[in-house]
């Protein structure tokens, strides 16, 4: 059977990229099932464009993609720590790029503006279908997943999902939360579980199936100029390759920016590119603390499986840029 993905993102440059390697994917292995847009490193508007124009771009070169998967807008989840505006413009760049602007009049169909309620009731209606997971794929904060284990309770969350994080850091590692933007923030946390630490703690409190992503591993897939050079430019005349050198070239300014996501969304298509060490984790819930969204290790933290690098890191870019440069073979 393959696996069903919801993905949950919140719309930065890696994100959208992990849209088209998520629908790139053999769907003998992978269904995609659609996506959650946060309004966590980004605005909802842009990036919901950004994401249909991904899948009917995509669609364009393999006719057999799917578009028309549901998009859903989460209106109701609220930062407890807001990104600055300073990290959420970039979708708004991606959906304007022209690659992703030919061809409007074939988007498929069109996102849910949904509540709550609306949202839940559809993720609780696509899980546990043929008996098998649905793998919550989360790229940005955990807040969703939250409400979503609270609507369905424990029992159904536990036996019908599984989650799969990038997110969090853990100490000694450090965050990538910069004080000189963030006025007053915790340098040692990691944006996606500083947004809202509260559903960390839920969801690593639940027992549910849960690997995470954390720094420590996804920092050593840096975006460099040697990537441009090695796999970008020999390889342009593939479009979806072409399209990905223009959606980083928007961030490959940014001092230490790393495959994040793309890394975490490459575990659902390739797992053997990593191993996993289960370990006991909590993170600081006090707002009050200088530590407020710190991860640490813990003899009385939940045990979560964090994902561990196994193979080389070139490994890891030949599979991305394979993936991409196979949706037009």
């Amino acid at each position: 059977m393959p696996r069903s993905v919801m993905l949950v993102q919140d719309g930065a440059v890696d994100e959208l990229m992990s849209v088209a390697m998520l629908t790139a994917m053999p769907v003998s292995d992978v269904t995609y099932s659609g996506c959650v847009v946060v309004n966590g490193d980004c605005l909802l508007a842009p990036t919901i464009q950004a994401t249909r124009k991904i899948l009917n771009y995509m669609a364009t070169l393999n006719p057999g993609l799917p578009t028309d998967t549901m998009i859903f807008a989460d209106l109701d989840s609220r930062a407890v720590n807001a990104f600055p505006w300073t990290y959420r413009q970039y979708s708004m760049m991606v959906n304007l790029l022209p690659a992703l602007n030919g061809n409007p009049s074939k988007l498929g169909r069109p996102p849910v503006v949904a509540d709550s309620e609306q949202m839940l009731t559809f993720l609780k209606s696509h899980a546990g279908e043929d008996d098998e997971k649905l793998t919550l794929l989360s790229l940005g904060p955990l807040t969703p997943i939250a409400s979503l284990y609270e609507f369905v309770g424990p029992d159904y969350f536990n036996e019908y999902y599984e989650i799969v994080w990038m997110g969090g850091a853990i100490y000694p590692t450090p965050g990538n939360i910069d004080p000189g933007i963030a006025i007053g923030a915790n340098p040692d946390a990691e944006w996606n579980a500083y947004w809202d630490p509260y559903a960390v703690d839920t969801l690593f409190r639940s027992g549910v199936d849960f690997t995470i992503f954390p720094l420590d591993v996804t920092n050593d897939y840096p975006l460099d100029t040697a990537f441009f050079e090695n796999y970008i430019y020999p390889n342009k005349s593939y479009p979806m390759v072409d399209l990905a050198g223009q959606m980083y070239s928007t961030v490959a300014f940014e001092a230490g920016y790393c495959f994040w996501d793309t890394v975490t969304t490459a575990y659902i298509g390739k797992p053997d590119l990593f191993t996993a060490q289960t370990k006991k984790l909590t993170i600081n819930t006090r707002f009050d603390n200088p530590n407020f969204g710190t991860i640490t290790e813990s003899d009385d933290g939940s045990e979560i499986k964090v994902a561990q690098k196994s193979e080389s890191t070139e490994t890891f870019y030949n599979y991305f840029i394979d993936l991409l440069k196979s949706v037009s073979d």
